[in-house]
């Protein structure tokens, strides 16, 4: 499902294209459209490659952009992340290997925001969400010792596409859970098909096994943290021209 509310909101300069701002999950995109800049549209798509491929081409198909810049959040595979770090894409890993501007990954990790802490690094991308510790420190031991890198489930469909459109585009992952940590719940579980998680569900699971409820609280609490630090980074990094390094 691809929803684009606030897509049409947008008050573009006619001559200058905007920013498509991707994200896979409401909770994801919905404080993003509370900034106040005016080269900005949005685009919800759902979880996994496929939702993110079909949103972003059907998207792009209809009007012209600048630049796309993913975001998200993702989790850590790296034992120094914390919750709230960026991670910004220097390589994307997925059904292959795909190298994204460095022009831009570079702008990006050094935006000046409020104390971000952003690294460059790996974005693997999943079918699956990663939920326990033990699946993530099996991703990170492709990455080494010192390696800087999150798991999420669409960054590598998201710089295919842009890739093959020939659209200048970075992505920026948000740590939601860290190497060490479960997630309360397997929310492969509650996926629907069109990328969204089904709501009422882990409801009815959580009164189930109320054991797992503080969890979920306390990740709720850390979603709502890294929306934040996502919103601060979009904020100040829409102001660079995306092409301006790369005419160089």
């Amino acid at each position: 499902m691809v929803s684009r509310k606030g897509v049409r909101q947008s008050v573009m300069n006619p001559s200058v294209f905007p920013w498509v701002v991707v994200g896979a999950l409401r909770r994801e995109v919905v404080p993003l459209r509370k900034l106040c800049r005016p080269n900005l549209v949005f685009l919800q798509t759902g979880m996994g490659c496929e939702n993110a491929d079909r949103g972003l081409r059907t998207l792009i198909r209809e009007q012209p952009v600048s630049a796309v810049l993913g975001v998200g959040l993702a989790g850590a595979l790296s034992p120094h992340l914390e919750i709230g770090d960026l991670v910004v894409g220097q390589e994307i890993r997925g059904e292959s290997l795909i190298v994204p501007p460095a022009a831009l990954a570079q702008a990006a990790q050094h935006t000046q925001a409020n104390g971000l802490r952003i690294h460059l690094g790996t974005l693997i991308t999943r079918n699956q969400m990663a939920c326990t510790a033990e699946g993530k420190r099996e991703l990170a031991v492709s990455m080494g010792v010192n390696g800087v890198g999150c798991v999420d489930m669409e960054s590598w469909a998201v710089a295919r596409v842009c890739q093959e459109s020939r659209i200048p585009y970075v992505i920026v992952r948000c740590i939601s859970d860290v190497l060490s940590e479960d997630l309360p719940l397997d929310f492969n579980r509650f996926r629907l098909p069109n990328g969204n998680l089904d709501d009422r569900r882990i409801v009815i699971s959580a009164l189930m096994h109320p054991s797992c409820i503080g969890g979920l609280w306390k990740l709720a609490r850390q979603l709502t943290f890294c929306t934040r630090k996502l919103a601060e980074f979009v904020d100040q990094f829409v102001l660079y021209d995306p092409t301006s390094e790369l005419k160089k």
